[in-house]
């Protein structure tokens, strides 16, 4: 199964290098480790040496585990990230009505809610007031449905 993840991630990684605008971090970006995926929108991670901080990810709504394409979601998710170090962007609402940190998390160079938007594992979705990178995502979202993977399949 995990070769399938990395086979559709080469894909979808041609895919966003074939794409002229790219978006860029805006502000100070924080390291971090993926100690655990949770399901296909919310990690836990290690920063530094400090406790682990569960972190819902900012731009996208995975489907849930028991809802179509939501074991898809998380075991992707878990094959692009888990046990990876990634970066860490903040935007304005710093946690969500759980307790879970908001961030935009980023791979070298690629923002991880466009792969999800790409793969049809999620649904844009940007709760303001933390809008950063919200035009990029609803184009990656489009792109997505045109591809027709997860839940934009026919």
């Amino acid at each position: 199964m995990r070769w399938v993840a990395l086979l559709v991630m080469g894909f979808i990684l041609g895919f966003v290098v074939a794409q002229a605008n790219f978006p860029k971090p805006e502000g100070q970006l924080v390291k971090a480790t993926v100690i655990r995926v949770i399901d296909g929108d919310t990690i836990e991670v290690r920063i530094g040496q400090g406790s682990p901080v569960r972190v819902r990810i900012i731009g996208y709504d995975a489907p849930e585990r028991d809802e179509p394409f939501g074991d898809t979601a998380t075991k992707f998710l878990k094959a692009l990230i888990e046990g990876r170090e990634i970066m860490l962007e903040s935007d304005v609402q710093a946690l969500d009505r759980y307790g879970r940190r908001l961030y935009h998390v980023w791979l070298p160079q690629t923002l991880l809610s466009e792969l999800m938007l790409l793969s049809g594992l999620g649904r844009q979705m940007t709760i303001p007031p933390s809008i950063k990178h919200v035009d990029f995502l609803t184009q990656a979202q489009k792109q997505g449905r045109e591809i027709g993977l997860g839940i934009w399949g026919k």
